[in-house]
């Protein structure tokens, strides 16, 4: 057993980074891209990386001569937004790499913040994001024939661990398409359209007889 893990482990390091090819968002004079990079999906270890730089450089901003954090609100949402562009910066940084994908596109997240415009960072962080769930594990969406797989399979092995690799999207789309195939209610005997027909109340039924009676 031990032998097929060492095995399995060796296999997963030695396959290659999952990648996509992506447009840069900047175009020339013709309306033209000015040309291409690659995307990767960052490990564990580049995220925590992307994650304590943004941080660092955030507190440095914020703190400045105080030596220490500011307290009030004002200043903790300065912080938030200056975490939020330094850790789209590293990672970015991470992720975009040269086409042969030997080494990173940018120089350093320094050079970004100088090169880049706002809205160039975020069709880039877009990208970066849609590049994750393409290539990433956990399903967002489910094509018909992926549906009818899954379900046949949760209904062959009866597992539910099936599920862990769907997004919170994906998994109220399947539940959205078993609600369409479960049979009517077997207690339903009203034709399609047409209203149950309603019981006589025990008062309008006094009534009717006391009517009779007289």
């Amino acid at each position: 057993m031990t032998d097929v893990a060492d095995n399995l482990w060796e296999r997963l390091c030695a396959m290659p980074r999952p990648h996509k090819v992506v447009d840069f968002p900047r175009k020339d004079e013709n309306g033209q891209w000015v040309g291409q990079l690659a995307i990767q999906v960052l490990t564990q270890g580049e995220q925590e990386e992307a994650a304590a730089s943004a941080d660092r450089r955030a507190r440095a901003l914020i703190i400045g001569e105080k030596g220490q954090m500011p307290k009030d609100d004002e200043a903790k949402r300065g912080y938030n937004d200056l975490y939020t562009n330094a850790a789209a910066d590293e990672i970015l940084y991470r992720a975009c790499r040269t086409l042969d994908r030997k080494g990173p596109f940018f120089p350093s997240p320094g050079h970004m913040r100088k090169q880049l415009s706002v809205d160039e960072v975020g069709l880039l962080m877009s990208s970066y994001y849609t590049v994750q769930e393409e290539l990433g594990p956990i399903a967002s969406r489910l094509t018909k024939e992926e549906t009818d797989a899954l379900i046949e399979r949760i209904r062959k092995s009866g597992e539910r661990h099936f599920l862990d690799f769907l997004s919170p999207d994906a998994a109220r789309s399947l539940a959205f398409s078993l609600v369409f195939r479960l049979p009517s209610s077997p207690t339903d005997t009203s034709s399609p359209g047409t209203p149950p027909e309603s019981p006589i109340s025990s008062s309008s039924s006094a009534s009717e007889a006391a009517g009779a009676e007289g």
